[in-house]
């Protein structure tokens, strides 16, 4: 679900809808529901309306993780062996500030069946107005946030065992990342540099991150010609997002028109797995460019 917050679906109305069609769709199975934002303006407003449409009929286990990436939903629910959680992350991606949306994940970590989604705008088009304000109290988010930062960190300690060190440079958008990424164990032979980590709620994406990369290239470009060897932001960019994309293609359905590729692979993954091996072969060339 995405478009102009205060705009039809994103309206407090329907978002109250969205949310007690959400509760009841997926019934008694559910104690707990996980929610997460990008930190844009709205996002306060819309988890409001939304835990009031969630709670309508039963009080669930609302756990807040306040500002924190999408990616980790599917991996803590992944990680819930209970498997009574569901997740909610509060994001337009990279959209501009003035949108919002509402992605939805299974107990598995997966996003919801197209038969889910249908269900759910069944019922919010055939609902009537949820009149529910409700104190919503959440419960401590502390241990499902580690999982995430524990997991991540456990992947960036691998790098030890490379005999390189790397000067890292990280482009929080102003986004979900931005206190996250200080929370994360960097191993001794990188050097992290981060920028655009100071949301403030209207400048998400603001001439910086995925929808502005000319913001880390003009950066790079400036040290590389005091600090660089030339091929080494190519190849650790080809290399870290090929890595954590076939980790997030785990949690995602393919294509409906590609499907799996040798029945377990994604076209994600393939592609992935190209860029892997692209930034291997530059790494290994870069002292000849």
């Amino acid at each position: 679900i995405r478009g102009g917050y205060g705009d039809f679906p994103l309206d407090h109305s329907t978002i109250k809808k969205i949310g007690y069609s959400i509760a009841k769709s997926f019934g008694n199975t559910v104690k707990k529901v996980i929610i997460g934002h990008d930190g844009r303006e709205s996002c306060g407003a819309i988890l409001d309306s939304l835990t009031d449409g969630i709670n309508f009929i039963n009080n669930y286990d609302i756990i807040n993780l306040e500002l924190f990436p999408t990616p980790s939903l599917p991996l803590i629910l992944s990680k819930n062996d209970s498997e009574d959680a569901i997740g909610i992350e509060i994001t337009a991606s990279h959209n501009p500030y003035l949108d919002n949306g509402i992605k939805i994940f299974d107990k598995n970590g997966y996003k919801i069946s197209s038969a889910l989604e249908r269900k759910i705008e069944e019922i919010v088009a055939t609902q009537n107005d949820v009149n529910n304000t409700s104190s919503t109290k959440f419960i401590n988010c502390s241990p499902m946030k580690s999982v995430y930062i524990d997991f991540i960190s456990g992947l960036l300690s691998s790098i030890k065992q490379h005999p390189f060190n790397l000067n890292v440079a990280v482009d929080c958008a102003n986004g979900a990342t931005s206190r996250v990424i200080n929370d994360l164990t960097f191993p001794d032979n990188i050097s992290l540099n981060i920028f655009n980590n100071s949301p403030n709620g209207v400048n998400i994406n603001d001439k910086c991150g995925a929808v502005y990369p000319e913001y880390l290239s003009n950066l790079i470009s400036k040290i590389n010609k005091k600090n660089y060897k030339v091929g080494n932001c190519s190849f650790m960019f080809l290399i870290f997002y090929g890595v954590f994309r076939i980790f997030s293609e785990i949690f995602r359905q393919p294509d409906l028109q590609v499907g799996y590729m040798f029945g377990i692979l994604s076209m994600g993954m393939l592609l992935s797995i190209f860029m892997i091996f692209c930034g291997t072969i530059l790494y290994l060339k870069r002292n000849d460019l």
